[in-house]
C-alpha cells in the first residue's frame, strides 16, 4: 500500500505497511521518544526527510517519512500528525494531492488538542492544499480560514516544538500555503498573495524559499505573457540561488528556461538575459 494511503489510517496492517514496524520497542521507552528525532532532526542528514523530498530523492524522503511517523505514533500523537502533514504536501507537490485529502484531514484530527495553535494552522494549510487539488474549492477555503484563525491566534515568544519551527515561521508558511492554494484555485487574488508569499521570507535567513516563492510568482506572470515582469522576479530568485543546491531549485528554473524558449527565439533581449542566467545556474 502507497505510504501516504497508509498513514491515513490508523493503525495500518503489517500485511498492507511496505515498511518494517518498530514493533520491538515497548510505547513510552526512551528509544521510541527519541527514534522520531534520530530519525529527522537534522537538515544535513540523508536521513532528513524534507531534504531528501527537496533533493528529489522521492522513495527515500516516503521511506524515512513512513518509519519516523510509525515511531512518533508511540511516543507523540503530534509529531505524528505533524509528519503526516509533511507526507501530505509531499504527495501534493508530485500531484498526488487530490488523493491524499484523507491523509491531510487525519493530520488536523490527530493533532487537534495535541499541538499549539500555530502547528495547528499548519496542518489546516496542508488541508486546503490538497482540497484545492481535489478540486473542493469551498473546502479548501474553509480550511484556509481555519488555518489562518489558528496562526492568527498564536503569539510570539510561544512554545513550539522543534520540528515545527524548523519549517519556518507560521506568518510566512500562511503566507506561501495561502498562495498555492489559490493558485489552484485559479482565484483572482492569487497575484496578491504571491507577491505577498514572496516577500514574507527573509533574503537572509530563507533564501531558497524566498526564490522557490519569486518562481512561483514569475511563472504567474508569464502564464499572463507578462514576460517583463516575469523576468525581473526570476532574476531575483536566480540571485538568491547562487550556490544553493537544492532540486525543486532545478526544476524551477529549469521551468523557467522552457517557458523563456518562444521569447528567446524571438530575439527578446531581457528574456535572452535571464534565460542566459538561468543555464549558467544549471551548469554551474
Amino acid at each position: 500500500m502507497n505510504v501516504w494511503v497508509a498513514a491515513s489510517a490508523a493503525p495500518p496492517s503489517p500485511s498492507t505497511w511496505p515498511l518494517t514496524p518498530p514493533a520491538t520497542f515497548a510505547a513510552g521507552s526512551p528509544a521510541i521518544q527519541c527514534a522520531p528525532t534520530c530519525t529527522a532532526r537534522s537538515p544535513n542528514s540523508p536521513a532528513w526527510p524534507d531534504g531528501a523530498h527537496d533533493d528529489g530523492r522521492e522513495h527515500l524522503a516516503q521511506h524515512y517519512y513512513g518509519h519516523a511517523w510509525q515511531l512518533a505514533r508511540e511516543s507523540d500523537p503530534g509529531h505524528a500528525a505533524f509528519i503526516q502533514r509533511l507526507m501530505a504536501h509531499q504527495a501534493n507537490d508530485l500531484g498526488h494531492g487530490r488523493s491524499c485529502v484523507q491523509l491531510a484531514e487525519a493530520a488536523v484530527n490527530h493533532g487537534r488538542g495535541r499541538v499549539d495553535t500555530a502547528t495547528l494552522g499548519q496542518l489546516h494549510l496542508a488541508l486546503a492544499r490538497t482540497r484545492a487539488a481535489a478540486g473542493d474549492a469551498r473546502a479548501a477555503r474553509n480550511a484556509l480560514a481555519d488555518a489562518e484563525r489558528c496562526i492568527s491566534a498564536h503569539r510570539d515568544g510561544a512554545e513550539r516544538p522543534w520540528w515545527a519551527l524548523a519549517m519556518g515561521a507560521p506568518g510566512p508558511l500562511l503566507a506561501t500555503h495561502t498562495a498555492k492554494t489559490l493558485r489552484e484555485l485559479n482565484d483572482p487574488a492569487v497575484e496578491r498573495h504571491l507577491t505577498a508569499s514572496a516577500h514574507r521570507w527573509s533574503a537572509d535567513t530563507h533564501p531558497r524559499v524566498r526564490a522557490l516563492n519569486l518562481c512561483d510568482l514569475g511563472d504567474y506572470h508569464a502564464e499572463r505573457g507578462h514576460i517583463e515582469h516575469a523576468c525581473i522576479v526570476w532574476d531575483e530568485a536566480l540571485e538568491l540561488l547562487h550556490g544553493i543546491d537544492s532540486a525543486r531549485a532545478r526544476t524551477a528554473i529549469t521551468g523557467i528556461r522552457t517557458r523563456l524558449s518562444p521569447y528567446r527565439r524571438r530575439g527578446i533581449a531581457l528574456a535572452a538575459c535571464t534565460d542566459m542566467a538561468a543555464a549558467h545556474w544549471l551548469n554551474a
